[in-house]
């Protein structure tokens, strides 16, 4: 499968994977609203949640840059992934002892949730197993991407999503937060047949514990590159407010939300690029591989603006619209308003970091983004101990500032080697560029919002609109051209489907 072909499955597969998620956003909300019952369920899973999503990516982000180099051109390439994958299964024993030995844990913990108190021992002892499975579901993904197979990430996390909305609907009430974790885990379990039966070929042959072992050796390095990306929720654990006030679960949400947007554009379609930008490294061709790395980045940065300037514009009345259902109360639409006034742009920087990482591993560096890996949760928590007082705003605020200076920090390790091949005044007018471009999407979103009433989907759908096409014609005037790798293809589709076959006889 060609890398462009490729690259639209993964697209197309990343948006119905994130369209499912957010609709389970929508139903959590719908069906607990927020209190003690969702703070019970986010408080619990957070930290195994964190701990997964960083075991997860070292995986994604470091395995598969190391496969192509360091595994795949090996001759006994097939027994030293059966030894990396016994391996992992004794980490993922591992995570499940702990889960089994959470319930008798931290009795002074449990007792914040009050009458929720058992409902959270179980969510998050079976979280602790979800991140032991998850373990070998993210190795699952780092075979396919390395392999250039690219099925990440419908085997991954369409089943779990799905069987979550279902036990959101049918049991929620019931079982609560002890019911959305349960269907988690069933979901990353009921794929595994077909992983298995996919990868057995990769896994026969006798193991040899070679590549494992100096992967083993790699893993507080590579903690620490990826620490930044995931491990926020342990900040808002360990200093956020009290459960049943609802802002834990605002927190949780807006995370879940953030976190699947950069999901879908770090891991998803521009993810696809990074086993040839390691051949690249690998095969010693430095200008090549950035200029190719940093136009990737570009791309992603020109289709985040807009996506920002728009979400920044209509979010509260997007929230009203959505979430408002139910036990959502309007209350709660001013909490996650003003929390998300910051984070839908630290996103921005957020996603941007997470590609500038998988750069990093895909350039042999990963030591050299561990040197930063923690810089982002520091900032975060200094700013969380310091702006918290001030609310849903001062939370944001910490966040953003957080996502900006790491972001800031990780690209000025990865350029500073290729120097020699970048122009400092080429990507200070990009940059420019970019924020009138996000004003532009800001601007025109915005005024979308005065004329039309925000009580139907028509408002969003035609700020959207209107905000795509003020920022196309900004892009063609100033020379955004990153914006036309984006927006031609799919010009090209919409005339295509435009334009009927002849049929003549």
């Amino acid at each position: 499968m060609s890398v462009r072909r490729s690259s639209i499955v993964v697209m197309a597969s990343s948006m119905l994977v994130y369209l499912i998620s957010f609709t389970n956003q929508l139903l959590i909300a719908k069906k607990f609203g927020t209190g003690v019952r969702l703070d019970a369920y986010f408080a619990a899973t957070n930290i195994p949640l964190a701990v997964s999503n960083l075991i997860g990516a070292c995986f994604t982000y470091a395995v598969v840059p190391s496969l192509v180099r360091n595994c795949l051109e090996k001759e006994n390439r097939k027994s030293l992934l059966s030894g990396f994958l016994l391996s992992l299964l004794c980490v993922s024993v591992g995570f499940l002892m702990i889960g089994l030995s959470v319930p008798s844990l931290g009795g002074q913990y449990w007792e914040q949730f009050g009458s929720y108190a058992r409902e959270a021992k179980l969510s998050g002892a079976i979280a602790w197993a979800t991140a032991g499975v998850f373990c070998l579901t993210a190795l699952s993904d780092a075979l396919y991407n390395a392999t250039g197979k690219f099925q990440f990430p419908v085997l991954a996390y369409l089943p779990s999503y799905i069987l979550t909305a279902l036990a959101c609907l049918t049991f929620g009430g019931e079982y609560g937060g002890v019911a959305l974790a349960l269907a988690t885990l069933l979901g990353y379990l009921v794929m595994w047949p077909k992983r298995l039966s996919d990868q057995i070929s990769e896994v026969r042959d006798k193991p040899d514990f070679e590549y494992a072992k100096s992967t083993l050796k790699q893993v507080p390095t590579m903690l620490l590159a990826v620490s930044s990306l995931y491990a926020f929720p342990v900040v808002d654990s360990i200093l956020g407010p009290a459960a049943g006030e609802g802002v834990v679960s605002i927190l949780g949400m807006s995370a879940r939300l953030v976190s699947t947007l950069g999901v879908i554009i770090a891991l998803g379609p521009f993810g696809v690029a990074i086993p040839a930008l390691s051949e690249l490294s690998r095969d010693g061709k430095p200008e090549e591989f950035i200029t190719r790395s940093l136009r990737y980045l570009r791309v992603a940065m020109t289709v985040l603006a807009l996506i920002t300037g728009w979400l920044v514009a209509l979010r509260t009345p997007i929230i009203q619209l959505l979430f408002e259902r139910g036990r959502f109360t309007p209350q709660s639409t001013a909490q996650l308003s003003d929390l998300m006034k910051c984070t839908i742009p630290g996103a921005f920087f957020m996603i941007c970091s997470m590609l500038l990482v998988r750069l990093l591993a895909a350039d042999g560096r990963l030591s050299t983004a561990a040197k930063t890996g923690l810089l982002g949760v520091l900032v975060y928590a200094v700013g969380f101990a310091g702006l918290s007082r001030y609310g849903e705003s001062g939370i944001g605020l910490a966040n953003g500032l957080a996502w900006l200076i790491y972001f800031v920090a990780i690209f000025a390790l990865f350029v500073h080697p290729h120097r020699a091949f970048f122009s400092m005044s080429d990507n200070i007018r990009f940059g420019t560029k970019l924020l009138g471009g996000f004003l532009i999407s800001f601007g025109l979103s915005f005024l979308s919002s005065q004329l039309v009433p925000m009580q139907t989907l028509i408002s969003p759908i035609l700020g959207l609109f209107l905000s795509a096409i003020g920022f196309g014609l900004y892009a063609k005037l100033s020379g955004l051209q990153e914006f036309e790798v984006v927006a031609r293809p799919m010009l090209s589709r919409l005339r295509s489907l435009r334009k009927t076959p002849s049929n003549s006889q």
